[in-house]
């Protein structure tokens, strides 16, 4: 079984938190995080890292596929 590059977070907005602060220009909204996507080159933060009570909900807004940021963030 693969180990998490995480410390164990206490909750879903600790996680989306944890997410953020591996990309670049994050920036916190209301509901989670805006950053840029490191799976294509992004200038203005495209991704939005949000979160509920129990996941976290990363939608790139240049289309790229979930999978693909969950690979460039090592995930």
């Amino acid at each position: 079984m693969a180990t998490s590059p995480f410390p164990p977070a206490s909750s879903a907005a600790d996680l989306a938190a944890a997410i953020a602060w591996r990309c670049e220009g994050a920036t916190q909204t209301s509901t989670g995080w805006d950053v840029c996507c490191p799976t294509h080159d992004d200038h203005t933060p495209s991704l939005s890292i949000d979160y509920a009570p129990d996941k976290v909900l990363l939608i790139c807004r240049a289309h790229c596929p979930t999978a693909g940021v969950l690979d460039a963030l090592g995930l």
